[in-house]
């Protein structure tokens, strides 16, 4: 009797044949829920370091004098071929003067001896020697054309003129820098990132960039050009060359901090 009983309770919460349970009146357990999402786990790091063109070139007298005149002023744009400056060389055309008589006279001397050549009046020895004569008295006229020239301090490169280190009347000598030429079009931040985040940085990540000497400027939008391949050696810490377009036309010039 036991049994029969203890079956019939356990037998209580079987559906129905409508398909409700007679035992649905107990109250639901609570369930709770979660909304998946994307977060950004990355960390953020926050650097400064002073902008600067990406090339600089220092512009060297290639012979020694009397600087003549100065056509530029710092800040000017030059192009490629434009004069900037020029040296006194008079000595030099002096030099080149002579030389170009000495080659009229050489080429004079070789034809009289090419035309006896061709009548069999002289040997081929006079004939090779006028005319060795005549190729030493081109080169001695290249020679001095191409000292006369350096006399010329024009532009390697397009860019801005951001250091005039020569007046009018002022002595330069061979390899002296003239002139400082950059291009301001393409200006760049280098940074040291410490060897625990470096690893993540790659060519072409996005970097937003803030520069303090214009805060009402909105961030730039500078991108990573390289990373070097080495640390250094006394901060262990690897230079992160950041790219800033257009940056130039936004106000932005070498020596302001970002």
């Amino acid at each position: 009797l036991a049994g029969v009983a203890y079956l019939a309770g356990c037998g209580g919460d079987e559906p129905s044949a409508n398909g409700s349970s007679r035992g649905e009146g107990r109250p639901s357990l609570p369930v709770r829920a979660f909304e998946v999402s994307r977060i950004d786990l990355s960390r953020n790091i926050q650097l400064s370091s002073p902008v600067e063109p990406l090339r600089t070139i220092a512009l060297a007298a290639r012979t020694d004098g009397i600087i003549d005149s100065v056509a530029v002023e710092e800040g000017d744009r030059v192009e490629a071929g434009q004069l900037l400056a020029s040296i006194d060389v008079s000595e030099q055309r002096a030099e080149l003067a002579r030389a170009e008589a000495s080659l009229r006279e050489a080429e004079a001397n070789f034809e009289r001896l090419q035309r006896l050549r061709d009548k069999d009046y002289i040997d081929e020895a006079s004939f090779v020697t006028a005319r060795s004569e005549l190729d030493v008295a081109r080169t001695d006229v290249d020679l001095w054309e191409t000292r006369v020239s350096f006399g010329r301090i024009t532009a390697p490169v397009d860019g801005y003129v951001i250091g005039r280190m020569v007046e009018p009347g002022a002595a330069i000598a061979r390899l002296g820098t003239a002139f400082e030429i950059a291009n301001l079009d393409a200006l760049v931040t280098r940074i040291g990132v410490s060897e625990l985040d470096v690893a993540e940085i790659r060519a072409g990540d996005s970097v937003p960039v803030s520069v303090d000497a214009l805060p009402d400027q909105s961030d730039l939008e500078g991108v990573v050009r390289r990373v070097f391949p080495a640390a250094d050696g006394a901060s262990r810490l690897v230079t992160v060359e950041i790219e800033l377009p257009d940056a130039y036309a936004k106000g932005v010039r070498p020596g302001f901090l970002a």
